[in-house]
């Protein structure tokens, strides 16, 4: 088997378009997790308005955050923004988010499950909140409110011990999103 053949995980590949003659594309999945530049794609995390977004808005293939829907809107504006600033297309950056996730039958459940992995994890200030908690239904129709403002693709946080329930349900929350979506 050569090195090439045993590739099989995705990675994120690119239509090309070119700006101010930079090869510069909208990711989508391709297989051997290289952009169609042929470099491996790069993915930026952070939302600082100063600097990260200006190096997203230049360099990022893939850009990840965390927060609530309207603090990433608000963030998307401004990486418009520094996109409009270097001559990019900011629709060439695939937004991806993480996402502490909790499904039970209520939201106050979740609430209570999510305190004892808080508390066990001590997450950084500003991420030790469940934003997407509650049942499926609840569940998928936040993350259709991620994808309407462009973050089509959630990250999901599992913490130790395994949240079964949560992994469990991942199923019918996928039919949810399509459904939601």
């Amino acid at each position: 088997m050569t090195k090439n053949s045993r590739r099989s995980e995705c990675g994120v590949g690119a239509e090309l378009k070119r700006a101010r003659g930079v090869a510069i594309g909208r990711p989508s999945i391709q297989r051997g997790g290289k952009s169609a530049r042929g470099k491996r794609a790069i993915l930026v995390g952070g939302s600082g308005p100063q600097k990260t977004l200006r190096i997203v808005a230049r360099h990022a293939d893939l850009w990840n955050a965390y927060g609530s829907p309207t603090s990433l809107a608000a963030s998307d504006t401004i990486l418009r923004e520094r996109c409009d600033e270097v001559g990019r297309d900011h629709e060439q950056i695939e937004r991806t988010v993480n996402l502490n996730v909790v499904v039970r039958s209520t939201r106050g459940e979740a609430e209570r499950v999510w305190a004892s992995y808080a508390a066990a994890h001590r997450p950084r200030e500003g991420e030790g909140r469940l934003v997407v908690g509650g049942p499926v239904d609840e569940v998928a129709a936040t993350l259709a409110d991620y994808g309407a403002i462009g973050f089509r693709h959630p990250i999901l946080i599992f913490r130790s011990p395994w949240d079964l329930e949560t992994i469990g349900a991942l199923g019918a929350l996928r039919e949810a999103v399509a459904s939601a979506t």
